[in-house]
């Protein structure tokens, strides 16, 4: 008899258990669409895959998962420009919601590793250069680093324990000739000032301006 309790015991913390664990998955979401205000015939790379865990997104936008979704996601990345592209970022944004002051943003960059530049000495000059390059049509499949996944803590002191939805935008792509792709605009560093990026403007726009042209410096 003693033995019988214990079982159906046993069965009924299951039976609970089991719903709870299903009660945590739902609907996430993750959105390509609303910082795309530019021609997007301009971008230099693309999603071509969503993944959580082993698990092919539903469509472009939706998957079934638990409050830890984000820790679990891999994105597909493709060059679809016809040059090589040494860096890209690419932002996963966290709408303000709760108590949050702001939008929260995460960064996935490529690639995850720099090697530093040498001087005639051997001693590191200041300077890094990539591990990898991604040639045109190639793929590389890259998940949240953990550092990033730090800000999911952050927000939890505003009263934000899961986060349903996040929107994704490209931040920038650098390509092997020294142009940047930023938000549909091509950029070029400026020589005076190593790290401040200035637009590349065609001629069509700048016959255009009424004004005169008030440079927007990247950083």
């Amino acid at each position: 008899m003693i033995t019988a309790r214990v079982g159906i015991t046993a069965l009924g913390l299951f039976l609970i258990a089991v719903p709870l664990s299903y009660a945590q998955e739902k609907m996430r979401t993750l959105e390509h669409g609303m910082y795309r205000q530019y021609d997007l015939n301009t971008e230099p790379i693309a999603i071509v895959t969503r993944e959580l865990g082993d698990t092919p997104f539903m469509d472009e936008r939706r998957v079934v998962g638990s409050s830890d979704w984000l820790q679990h996601i891999t994105l597909g990345v493709k060059n679809i420009s016809k040059k090589t592209i040494e860096d890209f970022e690419i932002n996963l944004i966290i709408p303000k919601q709760r108590n949050m002051p702001f939008d929260h943003v995460m960064i996935v960059k490529f690639p995850v590793t720099h090697q530093a530049v040498l001087d005639d000495n051997g001693m590191p000059n200041g300077k890094y250069k990539v591990i990898r390059a991604l040639k045109p049509g190639e793929t590389v499949k890259l998940k949240i680093d953990e550092n990033q996944l730090r800000i999911l803590d952050k927000i939890k002191s505003y009263g934000l324990h899961d986060v349903e939805q996040i929107s994704l935008s490209f931040r920038q792509v650098t390509f092997d000739d020294g142009i940047r792709w930023s938000q549909g605009l091509e950029m070029k560093e400026d020589p005076d000032q190593p790290g401040r990026w200035l637009p590349i403007l065609n001629e069509k726009l700048r016959s255009g301006l009424n004004d005169p042209f008030r440079i927007i410096y990247f950083h």
